[in-house]
């Protein structure tokens, strides 16, 4: 009975710990099939007439020979998150724009072997006549499935691709505003979020880093970098920051900044009060059974004088 009662002990122990296996398997299996590219942006300066080039690499985590292309695509705007946005950007018959400036020195179509990588240089070229001020595309590589007999399945294909920022210089200007600033008035416990959204008014790609300056009414000021991030023209942006202050006390005084492409800063100021509850409740219990005891010693006794 004894090994029958330690058979099941050690099989219900093998399968909690199969099932909390499972996510890392599959999570390793995810990463290790489909297409991947690399690196993931480049972000170039250039001049009308002048060159730069860059490599990217395409890496097959299938087990079987993959066939690719290479596509390229505009984008004009991202999401306040960085997410760039491929939808309504379409061509212009006649205008001469980042996808047209790219070339590569391998041709867009091919096959990578299992478990191999390729490696394609290419060249931005950017004509004397082009608008000063930012463009903006991706490089794109496409699996191509195909069936058992050869034919290529419509529908059914993945894609990865790496970001091509380019600034022309020029007549451009690198302005930001504040769009918004989030923030509780009244804190009823410490490390606060913050959230603050930055919208690029000019007309050219910048980074822009964000930071919290906190003023207690009594002390030092305190700061908080909401990170950095690259912003495009007419895009916002979001950031977020975590005041890492356990017991906030009192009136505070917030002021949110954020770098334009200048280096200038904008900003916003506000206040609100910290009022952590893990303090003022125990004391308002304190207070009230001191009262209690106060209330009742008067009522029930008296001081007596000797004589």
């Amino acid at each position: 009975m004894k090994r029958v009662f330690k058979g099941i002990k050690w099989l219900f122990i093998g399968s909690i710990m199969s099932l909390m296996a499972l996510p890392s398997l599959s999570l390793a299996q995810t990463q290790q099939a489909g297409i991947q590219i690399s690196p993931l942006t480049y972000s170039f300066e250039i001049k009308p007439n002048q060159t730069r080039s860059g490599n990217l690499y395409i890496r097959n985590l299938d087990s079987t020979p993959m066939e690719y292309v290479i596509e390229t695509e505009l984008f004009s705007e991202t999401s306040e998150d960085g997410a760039p946005s491929f939808t309504g950007v379409k061509k212009e018959d006649g205008v001469n724009d980042l996808t047209n400036w790219i070339e590569f020195d391998k041709p867009t179509e091919g096959t990578v072997a299992v478990g191999d990588q390729i490696d394609i240089t290419f060249e931005i070229n950017v004509p004397e006549n082009a608008e000063p001020g930012g463009h903006y595309a991706a490089i794109f590589a496409r699996q191509i499935k195909k069936d058992a007999e050869g034919k290529t399945q419509l529908g059914v294909a993945s894609r990865v691709g790496l970001l091509i920022l380019v600034s022309v210089p020029g007549d451009v200007t690198k302005t930001a505003e504040i769009e918004s600033f989030s923030y509780s008035k009244w804190l009823w416990s410490g490390r606060p979020d913050f959230g603050l959204k930055v919208k690029n008014t000019g007309t050219v790609h910048y980074s822009s880093a964000a930071e919290l300056e906190i003023t207690p009414t009594l002390g030092s000021i305190q700061k908080v970098d909401m990170g950095r991030h690259t912003i495009l023209p007419d895009t916002i942006r979001s950031y977020e920051g975590q005041w890492n202050n356990k017991y906030p006390f009192g009136l505070y005084k917030v002021k949110a900044k954020a770098t334009d492409g200048n280096g200038d800063t904008v900003s916003t100021t506000a206040s609100f009060w910290a009022i952590p509850l893990v303090i003022v409740i125990p004391v308002l219990v304190l207070i009230i059974l001191l009262w209690i005891i106060i209330h009742y010693m008067k009522k029930n006794f008296r001081l007596v004088r000797a004589e």
